[in-house]
């Protein structure tokens, strides 16, 4: 397994917060976890993205702005625990469209399923 990391910095959640570093992982040339930002890997295509679908950070209109720019053929959302039945849905119609409209997958994951990253 190669596992590679990107550095930077944790998206911000309100300007009085103290900024703190994150690391997102590429691994095996496939699959990239951003941690907890929107850092774009430069100059590595991404087959396998886990979109934060929601976090105290995030906001829906920079998450379909960072999967649309990613652009793996393969999205999963991560993040997303605070969120009830109607937040999920919310999040996964409009990451879903999304994905649909650039001919990309977004499918969320049930608990204690597997998935192939191969596909």
């Amino acid at each position: 397994m190669e596992i590679s990391t990107h550095g930077g910095m944790h998206a911000v959640i309100h300007h009085s917060l103290p900024g703190v570093s994150n690391i997102g992982y590429f691994i095996d040339s496939r699959l990239f976890h951003p941690g907890d930002s929107y850092q774009v890997p430069e100059g590595i295509p991404v087959h396998t993205l886990l979109v934060p679908a929601h976090a105290p950070w995030a906001k829906i209109g920079e998450t379909i702005e960072f999967l649309s720019i990613i652009a793996a053929a393969q999205n999963f959302p991560i993040h997303d625990g605070l969120l009830n039945e109607r937040g999920l849905a919310l999040v996964d119609g409009h990451l879903g469209r999304v994905a649909a409209e650039r001919g990309l997958d977004y499918r969320r994951i049930p608990n204690g399923e597997a998935v192939s990253l191969d596909s």
